[in-house]
Parts: C-alpha cells; structure tokens; sequence
C-alpha cells in the first residue's frame, strides 16, 4: 500500500503525509518521491535510437579570456552520454527556493533554455 500523497502519476510527483511523520527521521516509506524530468522530456521529445550524447544549450552568451574559435561569442552548454542522460537520478533544475537560480548556482536553464537538441 501507498502511504504517499500522489501530485502526478507521470512524471512521479508523490508527497509525504506530514501528519504520518512522527519524528525528525522521515521513514523510507514516508519519503517524498519525485521524477526529475530529464528522461521524459528526452521521451517526449522522441529522442532518435543513434543519439549519443545529449546537448543543452543555455541562453548565456560570453567571450572566453582565452578567446574562441571561430571569434566571438559562445553560448553555454555542456553535454552528457545518453546512458547517463536517461537514468532516473539526472536532473533538470530550473528553480531555487522558487526563484531563479543566482549565478553562483545557476544551470544551463537558469533563464531558459533557448535550445535543446535532442537526437
């Protein structure tokens, strides 16, 4: 049986019922579970068989001191193995504390992403 509350069956949104938590230690059972999204945005999104490697692309944009190839400015991005990108503990965070993420702790969607390319 379920002890969580269910937010959203898919993705996996289930909430702990904070009136069942009788002390500082969350039971395993009473722990909140939550899909972080990447895989099924990757679904979704009809990731191809071949695909590789996953790029996301940030909207940030700057001048490296070193200088780029070919000149100009990069945008962000950074890429990961497609085994690494589909399993379940890879994370997309957008939000923290329900603001957007300071530069110090920012991520490729800390504005946005302006492009993903999937595939």
């Amino acid at each position: 049986m379920n002890l969580l509350i269910i937010r959203q069956k898919e993705p996996n949104n289930l909430e702990t019922p904070v009136d069942r938590v009788d002390s500082f230690l969350t039971p395993t059972e009473l722990f909140y579970v939550r899909s972080h999204f990447l895989r099924v945005l990757l679904e979704r999104a009809g990731l191809e068989e071949d695909a590789c490697e996953i790029v996301l692309e940030g909207p940030d944009r700057g001048i490296p001191k070193e200088g780029a190839i070919p000149p100009g400015p990069i945008s962000y991005a950074r890429s990961l193995p497609r085994a690494k990108a589909l399993q379940r503990e890879v994370l997309i965070a957008y939000q923290m504390n329900g603001r957007d993420p300071s530069q110090d702790h920012a991520g490729l969607a800390r504005r946005g992403s302006r492009q993903t390319r999937i595939g």
